[in-house]
């Protein structure tokens, strides 16, 4: 590879990293505020697991439908529209809040607007790992993606950090403009990312034939059809939705958790919780990114952890234990996702990346929205407490299934390590 495109390379890196931190950060931002106004005007812990589920049960079924599609050649124009959709769509949401709308119109905009971006970022995320994968391949690729899921980790801290001080001083309004605002940031960074003429070139006719992409549509639905999957695919569907289930879980119970433990909770406490759930996820993210633990020891270890982790808030009702009781759940719950996410884009070859991240995603969304679903239901019916015993016993079992069953050698083969 020449100069100019190492260089070239280098800052479409650095526009990568830049996209998905303050796409991440207005993300967190957006849905930390979506739950405290929810929250706050309602009380009801079942409709903000609702809210939940409805970010993520609409992409399951866009992505099972047209997970071919993001194969298909255009991904840099996908990933701008995409990304554009997102903006809009925040946008909604400020407008729907300054108007003082009413309780029903407001929470049918919030069910109409993130049922939208559920499919929207479904694809979203396929595009962009497709890219990644295109742009850096092999070890390059995984070492790309991990750092910039690092830095979006970190925009997600600081998105939580920023809503709750929001909203206590200057209103929930303010935090859906400052998300609005951050998404048409993420927007500029991805094109920075594809408007470089080394990234024309690498996505040409010529390479997109030579990378086994340029397929036919009865080629492309016989590469990407569930006969088709390797061992090592299948695992890694199989605990996606554990795996991506934990997180989203967490996020419906801290509105009722904060209201448990601190009488009148404000939103400074929720936000406090919901920092220390991103400080679990940066420095998750910082040991993937670093390389402090290695993939294989965290995909063995970290689910038996995150249960130790739940089963200690069966007990706690202290409000200065919680946040670090949040941190360790964090922690472990982050790193396996992120453990994932590499797996996924390493398992399968370059020319199924985007086609299986989408039904990889498919199943992560079913798990969220379960996920969210499940912890709304059993606070309302028997509070907090039996919703983290739940936890405990799925993540203990998931966590004992794949210590025993699946092999390290097999993780390492598709890593390259």
């Amino acid at each position: 590879m020449s100069a100019s495109h190492r260089h070239q390379n280098h800052q479409n890196a650095l526009a990568l990293k830049a996209f998905y931190c303050t796409s991440s950060c207005a993300e967190s931002m957006q849905g930390l505020a979506l739950i405290f106004s929810v929250f706050s005007a309602t009380r009801s812990s079942i409709l903000v697991g609702i809210v939940g589920a409805t970010a993520y049960l609409p992409g399951v079924i866009a992505s099972i439908v047209f997970r071919s599609v993001v194969d298909r050649k255009g991904t840099e124009r996908h990933l701008s529209i995409s990304n554009f959709i997102l903006v809009v769509g925040s946008l909604a949401l400020l407008l729907s809040q300054a108007m003082s709308a009413s309780l029903i119109t407001f929470v049918a905009t919030v069910l109409l607007v993130q049922s939208s971006l559920s499919i929207v970022k479904a694809f979203n995320k396929a595009f962009v790992g497709r890219v990644i994968r295109l742009k850096f391949p092999g070890v390059e690729g995984a070492l790309v993606l991990q750092k910039s899921t690092a830095l979006g980790i970190v925009g997600g801290l600081a998105g939580a950090g920023c809503a709750g001080l929001l909203i206590d001083v200057v209103g929930v309004a303010w935090c859906f403009a400052l998300t609005c605002a951050l998404y048409c940031l993420s927007l500029c960074f991805a094109n920075v990312a594809l408007s470089h003429k080394g990234s024309r070139h690498r996505f040409g006719v010529h390479d997109r034939i030579k990378r086994g992409v340029d397929r036919s549509a009865t080629e492309r639905k016989i590469e990407t059809s569930a006969g088709n999957l390797s061992r090592i695919m299948v695992i890694v569907l199989m605990f996606t939705v554990p795996s991506s289930a934990f997180l989203p879980y967490i996020d419906t119970m801290i509105a009722p958790l904060a209201d448990l433990l601190v009488d009148g909770s404000t939103a400074s406490y929720l936000s406090v919780l919901s920092v220390s759930v991103s400080v679990g996820g940066v420095v998750a993210g910082a040991c993937l990114s670093f390389g402090a633990v290695s993939l294989v020891s965290i995909l063995k270890w970290s689910l038996p952890l995150a249960s130790a982790s739940c089963f200690a808030f069966v007990f706690v009702r202290s409000p200065f234990i919680a946040p670090i009781l949040l941190f360790l759940c964090a922690f472990f719950g982050t790193v396996n996702v992120l453990a994932m996410q590499v797996l996924t884009n390493q398992a399968p070859t370059p020319s199924r990346v985007g086609s299986f991240t989408l039904l990889r995603n498919a199943f992560a969304g079913l798990a969220k929205a379960g996920a969210s679903l499940l912890a709304g239901v059993l606070i309302s019916v028997s509070g907090v407490t039996l919703a983290w015993s739940a936890a405990t016993c799925c993540l203990l079992l998931v966590g004992g299934c794949w210590f025993f069953g699946v092999r390290d050698d097999e993780v390492r083969e598709v890593l390259g390590k």
